[in-house]
């Protein structure tokens, strides 16, 4: 009887399968319909971000004023064709919390217990000219949380 939420924002079934979209795709030879053969559509997928130009240089962290001899070809190409770089970054995830313990305990907000588990990933990819220059990934494979949270005047407590 107590409460319990599922946020699902993945057209991926899980991490891996979601790490082996992105990995599919081989830099300087992917291209736009490569993406979309790997069900990434950068046109019809809902948890896809289009980056300007500005905001790939924010979300790589690239001082254009430094050096640039350390960074990745496909990142390099980018900065150095500026408009004609476009970006797009994926978001994904599969999280569910579920509530467990004593039922008075935890509406009166004595006590609460909550189990959080899933996965969250997220890439960046680079396309210059409908080729795929740079692609990289990241996330949690598995989110395991145990949460207890204890309120010694309950309701009382704020």
């Amino acid at each position: 009887m107590l409460p319990q939420t599922q946020t699902q924002s993945s057209y991926f079934v899980s991490f891996e399968e979601a790490k082996n979209a992105v990995n599919s795709l081989v830099p300087m030879k992917s291209n736009l319909q490569s993406m979309i053969d790997a069900g990434i559509n950068p046109y019809t997928y809902p948890n896809i971000n289009s980056l300007s130009y500005s905001t790939i240089l924010n979300k790589l962290a690239i001082n254009t004023n430094q050096t640039l001899l350390k960074v990745d070809e496909g990142i390099l190409l980018c900065i150095q064709s500026e408009k004609i770089c476009k970006g797009y970054e994926i978001t994904e995830s599969n999280v569910n919390t579920r509530r467990s313990g004593n039922f008075f305990a935890d509406i009166l907000n004595f006590r609460r217990n909550t189990n959080t588990t899933g996965w969250n990933f997220n890439a960046i990819i680079l396309l210059m000219n409908d080729t795929v220059i740079y692609r990289s990934w990241g996330g949690q494979s598995h989110v395991d949380e145990y949460n207890v949270k204890v309120n010694p005047f309950g309701f009382l407590q704020p």
